[in-house]
C-alpha cells in the first residue's frame, strides 16, 4: 500500500495588517515565497524535484490574482517550469489544498509536492472579488433563500 508522508513544513507569518504593524506592507506573493525558501534551502531540494505547488488564496484578485502558487515556487528557486494551483474556498482554502494532495500523490501523479496558503487580507480585503453574493442584484443570499446543498 502507498503512503504520504509529511517531510518538513514552514509557518507563515502571521500578524495585522493594520497602519504601523509589520505585515501591512506584504503581499501574498511575498508570504508564499518566504516558507518556500527555506524548504528549499533545508532540504536541498534540486532543479525540479518538486512535481506541483497547491496554495490556498482565499480571495485571488488584484495582487494576489496570478497563480500566486507558481510564481512563488520560481522566487524560491523550486522550478522554473513547475505548475503551481491556487484555490479559492474562502476560509477553507488552505486546506482544500492539503487534502487535494495527498490523493496525488497516492496516485502516483506527484512524488514530491507543496502545499500552504498565502493570504493578506492588508492589501486584498474582504470581498474583494465582488463574488457572486456580492454581485448579485436580487439580494438574494444562499442562507435567506432557503438554498440548501446536500451532501452527495
Amino acid at each position: 500500500m502507498a503512503h504520504t508522508y509529511v517531510y518538513d513544513h514552514v509557518r507563515i507569518p502571521r500578524g495585522c495588517g493594520k497602519p504601523n504593524r509589520a505585515l501591512r506592507d506584504v503581499t501574498a506573493l511575498r508570504l508564499a515565497t518566504m516558507p518556500l525558501e527555506p524548504l528549499n534551502e533545508r532540504n536541498n531540494l534540486s532543479e525540479g524535484a518538486v512535481d506541483e505547488a497547491m496554495l490556498g488564496v482565499v480571495d485571488p484578485t488584484g495582487e494576489a490574482g496570478p497563480d500566486v502558487a507558481r510564481l512563488a515556487a520560481q522566487k524560491a528557486g523550486l522550478s522554473k517550469s513547475m505548475p503551481g494551483v491556487q484555490i479559492n474556498r474562502f476560509c477553507a482554502s488552505e486546506l482544500d489544498a492539503a487534502n487535494s494532495l495527498p490523493p496525488q500523490s497516492l496516485s502516483s501523479k506527484h512524488e514530491l509536492v507543496i502545499d500552504g496558503g498565502a493570504e493578506t487580507a492588508s492589501l486584498v480585503g474582504m470581498g474583494a472579488s465582488s463574488g457572486a453574493l456580492a454581485m448579485d442584484p436580487s439580494g438574494c443570499h444562499l442562507i435567506s433563500c432557503g438554498t440548501a446543498f446536500p451532501l452527495i
